[in-house]
C-alpha cells in the first residue's frame, strides 16, 4: 500500500508539469476527419497527450486537429495512435473527437493516454481497458458487458452512470464517483483521493470485504473498520483503502 500511495504521488507531481500548459473543453475549430467507415469490432487508442472526446451521432468517425494523430484499420480494429516523439508542454492542443451510433457495441475498448481530459457520452463494450496517466474523465454511461480494468494515475474520474462487470480499478491520486450496476468480483485498491461508489441495487445483492486505509470508509452511512465483511450477497466488492474516504452507497428503485 505505500508504495502505491507513494506511486501515485509522483504521479500526481508529474500532472501538474501538464496541467499547468492549460486545457480547452471545448473542441477546436479545426478538426479534419481521419476515419470515416463502418463501425470496428474493437477501438484502441494510444495517445501521449490530447483532449478526447466520444460522441454519438449518425455515422462512425475519428477526427482530430493534428496531422501526426493517425487511424487505421488493422483486421477489424480501429486504431487510433498519437506519432508524435515527444509533447511539450502548453505547446500542443491536440484533439480526438469520436462519432458512434447510438447502437454501437463494440467487442474491445483500450484507451492508454499520457495526459489529457476525457469525456465520454456514452460507450458500451464487452471489454473496457482504461490506462491514464495524468488527465480527468468524465463519462455519462459506460457499459462493460465482460470486464473492465482501470488503471488510474491523477486526475479525476467520474462516471454518471453504467453497468459493470468484473470492475477492477487501480486508482492514484484524485477524486473517484462511480454509479453504477457492478456485477461479479469487483476489486478497487484505493491511492490517494476519495473514493465514492453508488451503486444500483439492494444491499442483499453484495457482499463488502473492507480493507480500511487511512481514511474514513462506511458503508451505506456506517462507519466500518479494518477487515471488516459486509453482506453476503453473490456480488463482491473487494476494497483497499488508501489515503482518503471511501463511501459506498446502494441505490434501489
Amino acid at each position: 500500500l505505500i508504495v502505491s500511495i507513494f506511486t501515485g504521488i509522483l504521479t500526481g507531481i508529474t500532472s501538474l508539469l501538464y496541467l499547468f500548459g492549460g486545457s480547452d473543453s471545448e473542441m477546436p475549430t479545426d478538426m479534419q476527419e481521419i476515419y470515416t467507415g463502418d463501425v470496428p469490432r474493437a477501438l484502441d487508442m494510444e495517445i501521449r497527450a490530447a483532449a478526447v472526446r466520444i460522441q454519438q451521432g449518425e455515422t462512425f468517425s475519428v477526427s482530430s486537429n493534428h496531422k501526426k494523430i493517425v487511424a487505421k484499420l488493422d483486421g477489424d480494429t480501429l486504431e487510433i495512435e498519437d506519432k508524435r516523439n515527444g509533447v511539450s508542454v502548453g505547446a500542443e492542443d491536440a484533439a480526438i473527437l469520436i462519432t458512434i451510433p447510438e447502437d454501437a457495441v463494440f467487442k474491445a475498448f483500450s484507451l492508454e493516454i499520457g495526459a489529457g481530459d476525457i469525456d465520454i457520452a456514452s460507450l458500451t463494450a464487452n471489454t473496457i481497458e482504461l490506462d491514464i496517466g495524468a488527465a480527468d474523465f468524465t463519462a455519462e454511461y459506460l457499459s462493460a458487458k465482460t470486464r473492465i480494468d482501470a488503471d488510474l494515475g491523477a486526475g479525476n474520474f467520474r462516471l454518471a452512470s453504467g453497468y459493470l462487470c468484473m470492475p477492477d480499478f487501480d486508482l492514484g491520486v484524485g477524486k473517484t464517483a462511480l454509479t453504477a450496476t457492478m456485477i461479479g468480483e469487483g476489486d478497487f485498491d484505493c491511492g490517494v483521493g476519495d473514493l465514492a461508489l453508488t451503486v444500483y441495487g439492494a444491499p442483499s445483492s453484495y457482499t463488502v470485504y473492507a480493507n480500511r486505509g487511512i481514511g474514513h470508509f462506511s458503508v451505506d452511512g456506517e462507519s466500518v473498520s479494518d477487515g471488516d465483511v459486509i453482506g453476503s450477497g453473490e456480488n463482491t466488492l473487494r476494497i483497499s483503502g488508501g489515503i482518503g474516504n471511501v463511501d459506498v452507497s446502494f441505490l434501489q428503485d
